[in-house]
């Protein structure tokens, strides 16, 4: 599974189709459940996700913010190590643990 979705993100054309259509029905069904879901009476919102082109146009700009990032390395695990990256997500974001578990066993 690894080698595929590697193949797919270097952007082989006939892996990264095959790879879209093996997962959009999944896609479709979760986009579905989402949209019926409410918070206080307010549907959720659902984004579209980045294309591939917008990560393109915006990936050389990363070494400006984070100069010690690696652009190879993108992944949670080798982010987490990035002080300017560690800083930059402390000011602009929230993180947070799903709790709702907890909360539906009562």
């Amino acid at each position: 599974m690894a080698e595929i979705r590697t193949m797919a993100a270097d952007k082989v054309p006939a892996v990264r189709e095959a790879y879209k259509q093996s997962v959009e029905p999944v896609q479709t069904i979760i986009r579905s459940r989402f949209s019926r879901l409410k918070l206080k009476e307010e549907p959720i919102q659902i984004a579209d996700s980045v294309t591939h082109l917008e990560i393109d146009t915006f990936k050389p700009h990363l070494p400006e913010a984070f100069p010690d990032l690696n652009l190879e390395k993108l992944q949670k695990v080798h982010t987490k190590k990035i002080e300017s990256y560690i800083t930059w997500k402390e000011n602009h974001c929230r993180e947070r643990q799903y709790s709702g578990v907890e909360n539906s066993k009562k």
